[in-house]
């Protein structure tokens, strides 16, 4: 497995980790903490933008996939946090991430009812990215203009205690 390692320890960049998080999907039952090294670890599905293919084309619109592949946001030095899901949906989508220096909180908001807050000591997050295929996209483009998706998530995704 190839992995990538993007972090971050300034607030000010943490729009490097949003990059690689936003609309990424989630499930609330991949959110781990390890309390050994304090470490709030989220496994979600990233697009691997370089294995995008059109399989179809009909006059102007094309259907596109790429395979979401296993990405891991990590949030070190956790106090303590909560997760919110009020309408009991057991996933989302990432939407922000922004940190309150004064209460010291990192807060993941996302395009549902889930958000999570994070307490944290110092500042440091990063996102790992992996080769591991968990799942596709399928897009449809018209004249450069996206305007349908559809994801599916493997059951890989759901089985992290093997990875862990």
């Amino acid at each position: 497995m190839k992995t990538k390692e993007t972090s971050v320890v300034k607030p000010e960049d943490l729009s490097l980790i949003l990059d690689l998080t936003h609309d990424c999907p989630f499930e609330i039952g991949n959110i781990s903490f390890n309390q050994d090294t304090s470490t709030l670890v989220i496994i979600y599905g990233g697009e691997e933008h370089g294995r995008r293919k059109v399989v179809s084309n009909i006059l102007f619109l094309n259907k596109v996939e790429m395979p979401l592949v296993e990405r891991r946001l990590h949030v070190f030095y956790v106090k303590n946090y909560s997760i919110s899901d009020t309408e009991m949906i057991g996933a989302s989508s990432f939407s922000n991430i922004t940190y309150d220096a004064k209460q010291q909180r990192l807060s993941i908001t996302t395009n549902t009812s889930v958000s999570l807050e994070v307490d944290i000591l110092n500042f440091r997050v990063s996102v790992e990215e992996t080769d591991i295929v968990i799942g596709k996209v399928e897009r449809y483009e018209m004249l450069g203009c996206e305007f349908r998706e559809r994801v599916e998530l493997a059951e890989r995704i759901n089985n992290q205690d093997s990875r862990q």
